[in-house]
């Protein structure tokens, strides 16, 4: 509830007392009818407030549904990326394993082929 809509009540509220206090004869019809347009102009602001309210709360409602949306999709695309990269990475394990023994190997046959000759292995 907006602070300014129960300010404007309450020195409605404020004023009617005191012009009513002011005053020793009795509120004619006119100074009802004034009362009872101020009522439903309150009323009238209180309403429109609340439909300000549900308005601003639908639009973070419809704004939060499409941020789940996007960040769901977000979601599954990095998982689907995660699983790729997994794999990438058991595939290059796999990789280097398997030309480690074919170099090991390579460097056996060579050695046992030509001892004599010399190679650089460092590189």
């Amino acid at each position: 509830m907006n602070h300014v809509s129960i300010a404007r009540r309450l020195a409605v509220a404020v004023a009617l007392v005191t012009l009513a206090g002011c005053t020793t004869q009795p509120p004619t019809a006119a100074d009802r009818m004034r009362g009872h347009a101020s009522d439903e102009r309150a009323l009238a602001d209180n309403q429109s407030e609340i439909a300000s309210d549900w308005d601003d709360g639908q639009k973070l409602v419809d704004s939060g549904n499409r941020k789940i949306l996007n960040g769901e999709k977000m979601v599954k695309e990095a998982q689907e990326s995660l699983r790729k990269g997994a794999a990438l990475i058991d595939e290059g394990n796999s990789e280097v394993a398997e030309g480690g023994l074919l170099l090991r190997d390579a460097e056996r046959r060579f050695r046992a082929a030509y001892p004599e000759l010399e190679i650089d292995t460092d590189q």
